[in-house]
């Protein structure tokens, strides 16, 4: 893990863990963004509350216990709006 202020980057040890959390976490409704082959970034708004905080520290927590067991991004997410 590595950062600075609100700018967090978390190294994972493959492309396709990392390309898992992200979809995980997209799952849970929680937006994270690839950063290289094999990290993902975090970067909220200036004025993200500790509410906010905390909820986003529990969905990541859950993503990467999913993604421990199940490194393959084998989630299909849907862009269509029905």
């Amino acid at each position: 893990v590595r950062g600075r202020g609100l700018m967090v980057g978390i190294e994972l040890d493959t492309h396709d863990r990392a390309a898992a959390l992200e979809l995980e976490c997209l799952r849970r409704g929680l937006l994270i963004l690839g950063a290289g082959k094999t990290a993902v970034r975090l970067s909220p708004p200036l004025t993200v509350t500790a509410d906010q905080v905390d909820l986003a520290a529990r969905l990541l927590a859950e993503a990467l216990e999913a993604t421990a067991t199940h490194p393959s991004p084998d989630i299909e997410v849907s862009t269509d709006s029905e």
